[in-house]
């Protein structure tokens, strides 16, 4: 887990790329989870200028999912796809970012089961 600052908060975020021994940040990450009723699960990775994020995921049942950044100077959740409920990825999957952004994948089980969830993602220079 990392903590970084946004908008003069601190905050922890434990899908924020880890640094590798060599200097070099984690670019792909592949993960199963399961989300119980009423809970989220969001993972949060840092996409530099001139990088893209893809990423893809499958859920046992429906799900709702958005693709948010939060705006320090605004004050506010920026969102890029959603939400929306999805058992599955939407067709947009990616996103290029035009400047550094720390970027969150969110998925919220509003459902009364416990819903399986794997996902993976990568960050790839344009």
């Amino acid at each position: 887990m990392r903590a970084v600052i946004l908008g003069g908060l601190l905050v922890s975020l434990p899908g924020y790329p880890a640094h590798h021994p060599d200097g070099a940040e984690k670019s792909q990450e592949s993960i199963k989870k399961s989300v119980a009723s009423g809970k989220i699960h969001e993972e949060c990775v840092l996409v530099r200028e001139g990088h893209r994020l893809q990423y893809h995921f499958t859920a046992s049942a429906g799900i709702e999912f958005n693709l948010h950044y939060h705006n320090a100077q605004q004050g506010r959740v920026i969102y890029l796809f959603g939400p929306s409920s999805v058992s599955a990825n939407p067709a947009e999957n990616q996103y290029a970012a035009p400047e550094p952004q720390v970027v969150c994948l969110m998925w919220n089980n509003k459902a009364t089961d416990p819903v399986l969830l794997g996902y993976s993602f990568s960050i790839t220079p344009i």
